[in-house]
């Protein structure tokens, strides 16, 4: 047999599954959806057990996408709202230095993410089309 899905065989269905199961998790994580929900996809995600070495490089780049999205908006977040209490709470010195840094790092994940997306999204692709 080749590849996930050779000639039909005893073995097809179950080689499929894994493959499916896998499919239906990456399209379960909604980039819209609110950062707890996506959070729990994400945990979903990355429990799935595979033993096949290419479904385990899938799940990998897609984890690896979307937790970067999901790590970039939560710190995002979390600077948003220590800014919008800033009227109420003088932000120090040293807190200002923490939130920049807080703000790179986010920028990193938001790019390591984007760099990672397409590799996902292309994986997704090819394997939809060999469990068709």
């Amino acid at each position: 047999m080749s590849g996930l899905l050779g000639p039909a065989c005893h073995g097809e269905k179950s080689e499929r599954a894994p493959a499916q199961e896998l499919l239906g998790r990456i399209s379960a994580i909604d980039v819209r959806a609110p950062l707890g929900e996506r959070a729990a996809r994400l945990h979903e995600l990355l429990g799935l057990q595979l033993v096949d070495p290419r479904l385990i490089r899938v799940r990998d780049q897609c984890a690896l996408a979307h937790g970067g999205l999901l790590s970039a908006e939560r710190e995002q977040a979390a600077v948003r709202a220590r800014i919008d209490r800033a009227g109420h709470e003088p932000v120090a010195a040293a807190e200002l230095a923490s939130l920049q840094s807080a703000l790179a790092r986010a920028a990193e994940s938001l790019r390591d993410a984007h760099t990672s997306l397409p590799d996902c999204e292309q994986s997704t692709r090819d394997l939809i089309a060999e469990t068709r």
